[in-house]
Order: C-alpha cells, then structure tokens, then sequence
C-alpha cells in the first residue's frame, strides 16, 4: 500500500519522531544515523530504522512467528543479502498490530501480511528497494 510521504526531517537523537499515519512509519522525522543492515535480535526505535528507508532500504519487522518461521525468515533475508539486495534491516517488533505477523517497510510504502509468504516479501524487497527514497542508492 502506498503511503503519503510526510517528510524527512533530521531530529535530536532521544527525541521522539513524530509519525502522523502510525506506526510503523514509512517515511517522517529520523535521527541522523541510520542502523547497520541485516539481521538484529531486538527491535531498533523507528528514529532510526526511519533512516534506513531513507537511504532506499527496507525494513522487515515480525512477531508472533515460531522459531522455524523465525529461521526461515532469516534465511531469506541472508539469501537476498547475498544476492545483491544487502539494505535490509530484519528486527522483531514486540509491539506488532495483532493482525500481522510481519511488516514490510519502504519509503512511503508497506505490506502487512498477516502469516509468512516468501514470495510477497521478495516481491516487495525487489521492487522497493533504492525505489522511491529521497537518498536512494546511498550505502
């Protein structure tokens, strides 16, 4: 679903970003360093992750899945790093909407899916990714 884009706005790191089309943001106010890509084992505030999609990256974010869903999660995103789409930041989101399992973030773009596809989160990775972000193609 596209999104209306409400800025990019640099904050104070600590500050509270504010996010008027709620969580989790697809574009808004962020801290001026983004996070390191790949796969983390606890959720990163939006302040910063909002950078990340700045840059052109995506954001996966999931809660509720078993460990195998967990591991096939983290599978995927590691094959789609090695083949070239490295600007993925995989996160649990302890805080996720009881009607997904995982969330897909881009610049002014999300997917909620409701129980794991492959194919929706390739789908998406590969056309969102450096798309439509004011810095696309920055590391």
């Amino acid at each position: 679903t596209h999104q209306d884009n409400i800025g990019n706005a640099h904050i104070p790191s600590g500050q509270n970003g504010k996010y008027t089309q709620g969580l989790p943001p697809t574009s808004g106010e962020h801290y001026a360093q983004p996070a390191p890509w790949g796969v983390k084992t606890t959720w990163i505030p939006f302040e910063t992750t909002t950078h990340n999609l700045e840059h052109g990256g995506i954001l996966i974010m999931y809660n509720g899945l078993d460990k195998t869903q967990t591991d096939q999660l983290t599978s995927l995103v590691r094959n789609l790093d090695s083949s070239g789409f490295n600007k993925i930041v995989l996160e649990p989101w302890p805080q996720m909407p009881s009607d997904s399992t995982i969330i897909l973030t881009a610049w002014d773009w999300i997917l909620r899916m409701p129980a794991p596809d492959d194919t929706s989160i390739v789908k998406f990775v590969r056309q969102h990714t450096d798309d439509e972000a004011p810095e696309n193609g920055t590391p």
